[in-house]
Order: structure tokens, then C-alpha cells, then sequence
């Protein structure tokens, strides 16, 4: 009888819940509206938020390697005598990079270029589908990187608003 009562109250409340996320879902797209990531195809404006909130002022970043190590997309060199390979990142900024990995995934379905760089690197480069996202992110960290280098650099961040 309690845990029906529980069930109850939350079901109670999921309506005003559906509200409260709608309201707050607007307020991130306006203060997300213009910025240069959102011109990215699979970047909506939660993801485009997260980036910015997560990597906040892309002028302090002074290369894109600098960029992709903070979003855990860098490879790291995992050779052994005279096997040369590179290894995933397991480091670096979590939600940083789920935002780039939401956007490679999202992009490797919807977005024509995207879909030919994943295919090819799976069939001419023999990577399984989760290298050629990774490697996708790492391309996305870098497109995302040059953002601080035009005239956009102050719009990329919200302190700048």
C-alpha cells in the first residue's frame, strides 16, 4: 500500500516535471542562440550548452591538441617493440566528451559526410564502428577548436553575454 501511495505521488508530479524541463529547455536555446557550435549538423542546443559550459572560453585553449586532450579525444600512443598503435583516452573531461560523442553518433546517422568518413574508416582502414567515432569526435574536437580562432571567439562563451 506505501509503495502504490509513492508510485502514486510520483506520477502526481510528472506533469509539472514535463513543464519545469520544457521552461528550462527554452532557456538554454536562448542562451545558446547564435553561437558558432550550433552551426555544427547533430549539435542541438542542449549538446551546443554543454560544450560551451564544459570547455568554456575556447581562447584559453592554444592549439586543437590542447582541445581535443581536454575532451578525453586525443589518442595516446600504445606502441610495443615494433607495433605501432594509438589507444583511447579514458581521460580528460567526461561530459565534454559525451557532448563531442553525441554529435559524432548523431552526425555518423543523419549527416551524408559524416556517414562516408565513418564507412570509410571502417572498411578502408579496418576500425570497428566505435574507432571511427572516436575518430570522428577527435575530428569534431578540432573543427570545434577553430571556433576561438575567428572573430566568434568572444560568442563562445556565456560569461560574454
Amino acid at each position: 500500500m506505501l509503495a502504490a501511495t509513492h508510485d502514486r505521488s510520483l506520477l502526481d508530479r510528472l506533469p509539472r516535471l514535463e513543464r519545469e524541463c520544457g521552461t528550462l529547455t527554452h532557456r538554454i536555446e536562448a542562451l545558446v542562440e547564435g553561437h558558432p557550435p550550433l552551426g555544427l549538423p547533430g549539435a542541438g542546443p542542449i549538446t551546443v550548452a554543454r560544450l560551451i559550459a564544459e570547455a568554456g572560453d575556447m581562447r584559453r585553449f592554444r592549439t586543437p591538441d590542447a582541445f581535443a586532450a581536454l575532451a578525453g579525444v586525443a589518442p595516446i600512443p600504445a606502441s610495443s617493440g615494433q607495433v605501432q598503435r594509438m589507444r583511447l583516452n579514458r581521460g580528460g573531461n567526461r561530459q565534454l566528451n559525451r557532448a563531442l560523442h553525441v554529435i559524432a553518433v548523431t552526425q555518423s546517422r543523419f549527416h551524408s559526410p559524416a556517414k562516408a568518413y565513418v564507412t570509410r574508416r571502417i572498411e578502408a582502414d579496418g576500425k570497428t564502428w566505435w574507432e571511427a567515432i572516436g575518430l570522428s569526435s577527435a575530428s569534431l574536437s578540432g573543427r570545434c577548436s577553430s571556433f576561438s580562432s575567428r572573430a566568434q571567439r568572444s560568442a563562445w562563451s556565456l560569461l560574454d553575454r
